[in-house]
């Protein structure tokens, strides 16, 4: 399986009860991506590498024990069910505002028997008017959906002191790093660097943009 030698470059080792659940999760993928537009797939080693084995470059920053991880634009689980589904203890928020992606993460979820992963059909600016959803999460991370300042200011308001926001990009957006830096303080955040990272079988880069929420803030 291309995904088991993809998460092998990646240093990681599934168990064949988590590899099962990647192949339960690719052919669900497949099935909903016949019926409507959930991910574009082109070559083989864009399920099993661009997207399984890229969700995965997060894992060794959120391992540990229990925490709470908010996913902001999900789409088709992207890197949320792969996290939770290699690290069993995270307790994963899979936010979605399209009515159709956020019906397949539900099956999803449950045909995976994913019982610490939960779906919210919503966009994320509206969740940011619920108190009780503020502070609550240990880690916010997002592939794609929003700019970095953007997410800045999204974890700014749902992490816990101390929380991190993990910001999935491309090559180094340098730009968008220096407009983030600049709205930091702003959100009580702090740069605390880059990870960039090669991803198997020459598939290309990524770059995760880490902020962290201080631990002693003001009160918004």
């Amino acid at each position: 399986m291309l995904f088991r030698r993809a998460a092998t470059d990646l240093g990681l080792s599934p168990t064949e009860r988590q590899v099962r659940r990647f192949a339960l999760y690719r052919d669900e993928l497949i099935t909903w991506n016949a019926k409507m537009s959930l991910l574009s797939l082109k070559t083989p080693l864009d399920l099993p590498v661009k997207h399984f084995a890229d969700a995965l470059t997060v894992l060794p920053i959120v391992t540990g024990g229990p925490a709470r991880l908010l996913d902001a634009g999900t789409g088709a689980g992207f890197p949320g069910i792969p996290l939770a589904i290699m690290h069993e203890s995270l307790e994963v928020t899979l936010v979605e505002s399209s009515r159709k992606k956020a019906s397949f993460l539900k099956q999803a979820t449950r045909l995976l028997e994913l019982e610490k992963a939960s779906v919210i059909h919503d966009r994320i600016e509206e969740m940011m008017n619920e108190a009780s959803q503020r502070a609550s999460y240990d880690f916010v991370v997002s592939r794609a959906a929003f700019t970095t300042e953007q997410l800045v200011g999204i974890a700014g308001y749902f992490l816990k002191p101390g929380g991190m926001l993990i910001a999935m990009k491309g090559t180094p957006p340098d730009r968008e790093i220096e407009d983030a830096l600049a709205a930091a303080a702003r959100f009580d955040m702090e740069d605390a660097g880059r990870r960039i990272l090669e991803l198997p079988f020459g598939t290309g880069a990524r770059c995760l943009v880490l902020f962290r929420k201080n631990i002693r803030h003001r009160r918004l």
